[in-house]
């Protein structure tokens, strides 16, 4: 049986892994799951990804503050059955908590950060993939 949301998936097994005190889970190896894992390791919410050659895994080392999780909020807000966007205007807006957390957009430009996106130099809006605390 085939799955439809990736997305979803990624951020349940990070959830319940870092609920669970795991150091290290395994995800779907997708372009877009690589690209949501770079962007929360490049902003410190986890410790690092690993290709693994022989299967279509990825894996996913968590961070902890002492036996604390990093990521106390994961939250998928666009889904496949209602999606949410995000101009480049609105990224600091009361809407979307006053720039508490982080926000991971897909623009045309890549996945990136809200803030990043609401960058004067790059200025491009997109949907709304998940929300990291």
């Amino acid at each position: 049986m085939s799955m439809q949301d990736h997305i979803s998936d990624l951020l349940t097994r990070i959830r319940n892994g870092s609920r669970a005190t795991q150091k290290e889970v395994l995800v779907h190896k997708t372009k877009l799951n690589a690209a949501i894992l770079s962007v929360l390791k490049q902003e410190g919410f986890i410790q690092d990804v690993v290709e693994n050659t022989e299967t279509r895994f990825l894996h996913v080392f968590l961070k902890f503050n002492g036996t604390a999780p990093v990521i106390h909020k994961l939250d998928r807000v666009s889904r496949p059955s209602r999606r949410v966007y995000m101009s480049s205007k609105e990224a600091f807006s009361p809407k979307w908590r006053r720039g508490l957390g982080l926000w991971i957009l897909s623009t045309s430009k890549g996945v990136m950060p809200h803030y990043a996106a609401a960058d004067p130099s790059v200025s491009v809006g997109g949907e709304v993939l998940c929300y990291v605390e």
